[in-house]
């Protein structure tokens, strides 16, 4: 015989147990902060569930960048409510440091980095990875050099530091225009010369001319020193006046090969030198000499009168 089971069905007198449910809310002070139960998504920011009386409820509210939360609720009258989540951010990971190595040429030079002096000739240092650093090397007679470095893992580990001589180009005028300038007993030039110096170098600059007193230009060159001088000489005071002409002159006194020639009113022609002593003296017939003058040309004198045509030696006056 084959048997049947039967379930049987509650009596119409038997109670059913009453099912209560309530309502939970979250919300995130964060905003887009996900909100998950039993590792699935619910929402983000706010959620509102409604849940049986006595159920266990486990939820986690995260986002990136902030301290995960974990809560875990049991469903009663009393843990019904909204929870307000705040999540507390994750501590900054400090970027790695990285090892630099600075080295000058010349050896003496001073190393600053971001204006504070770290040493002299090399200097060896961390730094971290993301920071601009500023390296300065700067050493007297030299042009100082600035690197602007951003640090990080392709950073080169060694820094070699090479400062050029500084070059400081100078101009030197004259006044007079024709005065002569001397360097190193060498003639630099008249009215004008230009040099280049080095920083550091020392330089004295002779001018002088005829007539005026001579002067140094003393120079010590560094970054600052001027790029431009005039130099102003005093004329000398006229200690003396010589004069190889015993009568007044007529016309213009003329000059050739280190000669001055000149005639008088009486028809004497005379001949000096740059001294003012006289070298010769000739009378000649053309007298109450009124606008003649003698007239230089190679190794003779040539001077015409009313009375004759003379032509004598420039050096001798025969």
């Amino acid at each position: 015989m084959k048997m049947i089971a039967i379930t049987a069905l509650p009596s119409e007198t038997e109670e059913v147990p009453a099912v209560i449910l309530h309502k939970v809310s979250i919300s995130s002070l964060i905003d887009g902060a996900s909100i998950k139960k039993d590792g699935r998504l619910l929402a983000s920011t706010n959620y509102s569930g409604i849940y049986e009386e006595g159920e266990i409820l486990k939820f986690n509210i995260s986002k990136d960048g902030y301290v995960p939360y974990e809560m875990k609720i049991k469903v009663t009258k009393n843990t019904a409510r909204l929870y307000k989540v705040k999540l507390n951010k994750l501590p900054e990971e400090e970027n790695p440091e990285k090892e630099l190595s600075f080295k000058t040429v010349p050896e003496s030079a001073s190393i600053y980095i971001n204006g504070e002096l770290k040493g002299t000739g090399s200097f060896t240092g961390m730094f971290k990875e993301g920071s601009d650093i500023s390296v300065k090397a700067v050493n007297e007679g030299f042009e100082e050099k600035v690197l602007e470095i951003t640090v990080d893992e392709n950073t080169e580990d060694i820094f070699d530091i090479i400062l050029m001589k500084g070059i400081k180009s100078i101009v030197v005028k004259t006044e007079p225009k024709d005065a002569v300038i001397t360097f190193q007993s060498k003639k630099a030039g008249v009215g004008k010369a230009s040099f280049d110096f080095e920083y550091g170098e020392t330089a004295a600059l002779s001018i002088s001319r005829n007539g005026f007193e001579d002067r140094i230009l003393r120079l010590k060159v560094d970054k600052d020193t001027k790029t431009s001088y005039t130099v102003n000489l005093k004329a000398k005071p006229v200690e003396l006046v010589l004069s190889p002409f015993t009568k007044e002159v007529i016309k213009e006194i003329t000059y050739q090969n280190g000669r001055f020639f000149a005639s008088d009113k009486a028809g004497n022609l005379y001949s000096a030198n740059l001294k003012g002593k006289s070298s010769w003296k000739f009378a000649s017939g053309n007298t109450q000499n009124a606008n003649s003058a003698p007239v230089p040309a190679g190794k003779y004198v040539y001077f015409s009168g009313a009375k004759e045509l003379l032509v004598l030696e420039s050096a001798s006056g025969n």
